[in-house]
């Protein structure tokens, strides 16, 4: 059986259980994409995407691995703190169409 990942609580924030897996350099950013692919395929199955919410950094692999922007792939794109990317975007205007632009944005720095 496998565990569960990522869940959606009763009032839709999301929650990441990391517990168990070992996060490393390689699956950061593969946990980062699989995070928005979660909450894209949610919001895509009928979720009011303003009520959204993406659990900010405790959800985030890559802010738990590199704890430092300037070590993150976000961050040596150019964004540190994830300013001026789809993430923010999301975080002022919580859309489909913002969740699928973050989503497109990680799998960019692949």
């Amino acid at each position: 059986m496998s565990k569960k990942i990522f869940i959606v609580d009763e009032i839709g924030r999301l929650e990441a259980n990391f517990y168990n897996l070992r996060i490393t350099d390689k699956n950061a950013l593969k946990l980062s994409i699989l995070k928005w692919e979660f909450i894209v395929w949610y919001i895509e199955g009928g979720f009011d995407p303003s009520l959204v919410d993406c659990g900010g950094w405790p959800t985030c692999a890559l802010c738990l691995k590199f704890r430092l922007c300037s070590k993150c792939p976000v961050g040596r794109a150019g964004f540190l703190k994830c300013k001026n990317t789809p993430h923010e975007l999301f975080e002022q205007s919580p859309t489909l169409e913002n969740a699928k632009a973050e989503l497109e944005f990680l799998k960019s720095l692949t």
